[in-house]
């Protein structure tokens, strides 16, 4: 299985290792090959993130390619990965994702539709903002919604309680993904 982990500027991005940790053994007891690539958003790595021993993709990275047909990080990343998980998904990010935002790599890989119109395909992903998220949502909005999207939203009960919090959750059940 090669898991794609989108890591959000929540406080319980600090348990991304023990998670992964979990994770790995799990599959390793069932016997699952697992490759894991990790995303996360400038906040959740600058906070949270620098014990992490792992590689971690970052916003940056997503602006690597220089000339027209190079490939593009949030599509790539797509295509490699058969799960896609957000974990911790934060306030922000759930906004994002809920609204078709793409103002980091995470949310863009989700919303990159195929629309079919008269025969053609047609591809397209529209980055609308330049702020530290791209990277991590770019991925949620290209995604292909023939796989799977699990999201662990992880804030603190009065955000999470709030009414937007619930009309965002039922918008993203709407469209397969799994929280």
């Amino acid at each position: 299985m090669k898991l794609l982990l989108g890591i959000t500027g929540s406080i319980a991005a600090i348990k991304t290792g023990e998670i992964v940790e979990k994770l790995k053994k799990e599959c390793e007891n069932k016997n699952i090959p697992i490759e894991i690539k990790y995303v996360a958003t400038n906040v959740a790595f600058e906070k949270f993130l620098n014990n992490f021993k792992e590689k971690v993709l970052l916003d940056k990275d997503e602006w690597l390619w220089k000339d027209r047909g190079d490939d593009i990080l949030h599509i790539e990343l797509r295509k490699w990965a058969d799960l896609f998980v957000i974990c911790p998904l934060d306030a922000n990010t759930l906004a994002y994702i809920s609204n078709g935002a793409c103002p980091n790599l995470i949310v863009n890989t989700s919303n990159f539709f195929i629309f079919t119109k008269w025969n053609h395909f047609t591809y397209y992903s529209v980055n609308i903002s330049i702020f530290s998220h791209l990277f991590q949502t770019s991925i949620c909005r290209c995604w292909n919604f023939k796989k799977k999207i699990l999201v662990f939203p992880c804030m603190n009960t009065y955000m999470f309680n709030h009414p937007i919090t619930k009309h965002q959750l039922d918008i993203i059940l709407s469209w397969g993904i799994k929280v």
